[in-house]
Order: C-alpha cells, then structure tokens, then sequence
C-alpha cells in the first residue's frame, strides 16, 4: 500500500476538520471515533491519492470549495 505524500496528508487532515496527529496515529487514546455515512470515503480518498499532483490538487480545491460553503451557510444560519 502506498503512504500519501505528507502535503496530502494535511490536505486530508483539513478536509475532516482533524489534526494530522490524530489522522496518522495508532494510539487509541488519541484517534476520534467519525461516523461516516458513505464507507467508501476513505477508497475514494486513496484513489485520489494516486492521481496526478495537478488532478489531486483541483478535486481537493473543490472539497474545499464545498466545506466552506456549507460553513458559511452554517454560520449564517446561526446568527440568523
């Protein structure tokens, strides 16, 4: 299996709104628990890993595009 280059890593750590240590760490006292609807997240994120650095990087841009804007929307929602 290959391991994600560490930019990618931290792109992924932003994405799940977690820390890189607790992304990469297998001590159980420091992982979180996420309940993830769609299983094949994490496949998908492996296959993302192995495209191109310019392909990767325009799909991270779009995941970044979207969690900001259901933020933005969240935070307007609660200052309503």
């Amino acid at each position: 299996m290959a391991v994600p280059a560490l930019k990618t890593l931290i792109k992924i750590a932003k994405v799940l709104d977690t820390s890189l240590d607790v992304l990469v760490s297998h001590d159980s006292n420091t992982t979180q628990d996420y309940n993830i609807k769609d299983k094949s997240l994490f496949d998908k994120v492996r296959l993302i890993d192995e495209l191109p650095d310019t392909e990767k990087n325009m799909i991270l841009q779009v995941i970044d595009l979207a969690l900001s804007k259901k933020k933005f929307k969240d935070l307007l929602q609660q200052i309503g």
